[in-house]
């Protein structure tokens, strides 16, 4: 479920791990296509990046972090069997300015582009 967050004042938090959490805009589960592989985590939107956190599950663990003042576009896909057969309209696309694709299923995909592009706006 995509939820705006909140972060709680909390003593026992590191205050610039605060200070950045306060610039998160949005959060949901995700699925990222990586090949063939699909990985499992969570999307995350800030003020100037979106980050993508995989679980500890998954056999590729690599964080994705993509400056917003580098994506050149995203639109609506399709979410890929394999990398190719397309199963489900329910994907986003965000594209860059070094050539790279990432495609991102998400619940509410619409809202996820609109609230990408509304914070590139402001930059």
């Amino acid at each position: 479920m995509n939820v705006i967050r909140t972060v709680a004042k909390n003593k026992n938090v590191n205050p610039k791990c605060e200070n950045y959490m306060k610039n998160m805009i949005y959060e949901g589960a995700a699925n990222l296509q990586k090949n063939i592989e699909t990985v499992g985590g969570k999307l995350k939107l800030y003020s100037d990046k979106l980050v993508f956190e995989p679980h500890a599950i998954n056999v590729q663990r690599e964080p994705v972090s993509i400056l917003l003042s580098s994506v050149l576009e995203i639109h609506l896909g399709w979410t890929k069997l394999f990398g190719f057969i397309p199963i489900l309209p329910n994907s986003m696309i965000v594209l860059t300015t070094d050539n790279k694709s990432y495609r991102f299923t998400v619940f509410r995909r619409k809202e996820w582009a609109d609230k990408i592009k509304s914070e590139i706006e402001k930059l």
